[in-house]
């Protein structure tokens, strides 16, 4: 199960223009389970750390409630965007890139986004 979705998340970023990386990671936990793409060194912690924005909006999700369910976080840093989509509610898996500011085809990536979360489903 671990080198399907491995091997998906590589499809899913080769698939994807202008996003260089990105993690799957347990919202609880912070617990990475697959990463792919250019690898800094100091990613793992990037990735973990990726979940306090998510967890943030979990907590004041109500003050946004008028603005419908939230599908994506995107934070701008002066190097990169980091982007944070949900892939399973029920797992509160959450798929984490790190993108260029210019040339990303968001709308696309979340098609695929969408695809390989419907895998993940069958084999978890």
């Amino acid at each position: 199960m671990g080198q399907r979705i491995v091997d998906a998340m590589q499809r899913l970023l080769q698939g994807s223009q202008g996003i260089s990386a990105c993690a799957l990671v347990e919202a609880e936990s912070g617990l990475v389970w697959h990463r792919c793409g250019e690898q800094p060194p100091d990613d793992q912690l990037m990735w973990e750390a990726a979940i306090d924005y998510w967890r943030l909006h979990q907590r004041s999700q109500a003050h946004f409630a008028s603005l419908g369910p939230l599908e994506a976080v995107a934070l701008h840093h002066r190097q990169a965007v980091l982007a944070i989509f949900p892939c399973r509610q029920d797992t509160e898996l959450l798929m984490v890139c790190r993108a260029a500011h210019r040339g990303v085809d968001w709308r696309g990536w979340q098609t695929g986004l969408r695809a390989f979360t419907g895998q993940l489903k069958q084999w978890l």
